[in-house]
């Protein structure tokens, strides 16, 4: 029976809450990507703290008590991460600077070589020609085989490229790749047409 007093007597029992725990910070982080509405932060953070109460006392109803602390754990990282990608800024590149190319400078972040093209993410950037308020915390820029491969992770480069926004989705079944930069702040997109110069961040100037 559901409500039957159950203490745990396995094994398997004893490790059932953390592990419903587990699942449930599972279910709850993921789930918010896949809800076909906008999570209220307040209205599930006041259903996961009513949960963790109701679960506090049908703690000896061993079976009612791993539902609610199953359900209390999926709404308190369904708050959890609706909050941290609610309040998440990126910053784009405005779409008025995909025209002509900029003078790129930043600290490489990531590297790597994939596809036949050599691939950076450079962070700390400025881009001459874009207000510091406008400009993207980091940007990815690609080039061909072997002309980014000198560089490594914590050089400082400066190079001229043609600079994109992230796009959105053109259909629903599309990889949305323009949410995929934005989680990881990655606010403009390019490839290189020019020189590539080993360098130093401009003095004066400061972007967080």
């Amino acid at each position: 029976m559901l409500f039957e007093n159950v203490q745990p007597k396995t094994q398997f029992e004893s490790y059932a809450v953390p592990l419903f725990m587990a699942l449930g910070a599972l279910i709850g982080t993921f789930l918010y990507f896949y809800l076909p509405f906008e999570v209220s932060v307040p209205f599930f953070l006041l259903l996961s703290i009513v949960s963790l109460v109701i679960s506090y006392f049908t703690r000896f109803y061993f079976k009612v008590f791993l539902i609610f602390v199953l359900f209390s754990s999926s709404c308190v990282f369904l708050t959890n991460t609706a909050y941290v990608v609610q309040n998440k800024e990126t910053v784009f590149l405005p779409r008025k600077y995909e025209q002509g190319r900029h003078w790129v400078v930043g600290q490489i972040a990531k590297s790597a070589t994939y596809d036949g093209r050599d691939k950076v993410t450079l962070e700390n950037v400025k881009i001459y020609g874009v207000d510091e308020t406008l400009t993207p915390k980091k940007i990815r820029i690609s080039s061909s085989e072997g002309r980014l491969s000198d560089f490594f992770v914590g050089d400082w480069i400066s190079l001229e490229a043609k600079l994109f926004s992230p796009k959105a989705q053109s259909f629903e079944e599309d990889f949305n790749l323009r949410q995929y930069y934005w989680m990881h702040e990655i606010g403009a997109t390019g490839f290189v047409m020019g020189s590539i110069y080993k360098t130093s961040w401009p003095e004066g100037f400061n972007h967080n």
